[in-house]
């Protein structure tokens, strides 16, 4: 289900997932095998979407396994990384994904175990929606 997460931004979050806000205003959501984590920023004065991207692109950070460069259907830039990711031992895909709106943007993280969630972290981020306040 679409659920709102702020007064501007919606996302496709699993029903069954336990959700939190965090001290830093991340909306962490957690479900068996999978941690979702959205964070907002105002977009700063007189920075373009299409800067901020190129940024994020090349800032160092392991060389990702897969690269996803998109246009939403909300006309926001979209871009996201897939890394793989170790802790404490435990191996896991992490999707960095950016959406980009001209005041706002946001950022999910997607960290899963199971490779069979590869599809359904790319539709978490697919599926940000970005209506510009009234």
């Amino acid at each position: 289900m679409q659920h709102q997460v702020t007064d501007t931004w919606s996302v496709l979050l699993p029903d069954d997932g336990e959700g939190e806000i965090t001290d830093a205003g991340e909306l962490v959501v957690s479900v068996e095998g999978q941690e979702i984590v959205i964070s907002t920023w105002e977009a700063a004065e007189g920075i373009r979407p299409s800067d901020v991207l190129e940024g994020l692109k090349t800032a160092e950070r392991p060389a990702p396994r897969a690269e996803f460069d998109e246009v939403g259907p909300d006309g926001t830039l979209r871009w996201a990384c897939l890394v793989d990711e170790e802790d404490d031992g435990r191996a896991y895909a992490g999707l960095y994904a950016y959406v980009l709106a001209d005041t706002e943007w946001l950022q999910v993280a997607v960290l899963y175990d199971d490779p069979r969630d590869h599809d359904l972290a790319l539709m978490t981020w697919r599926s940000v929606r970005y209506t510009p306040a009234a």
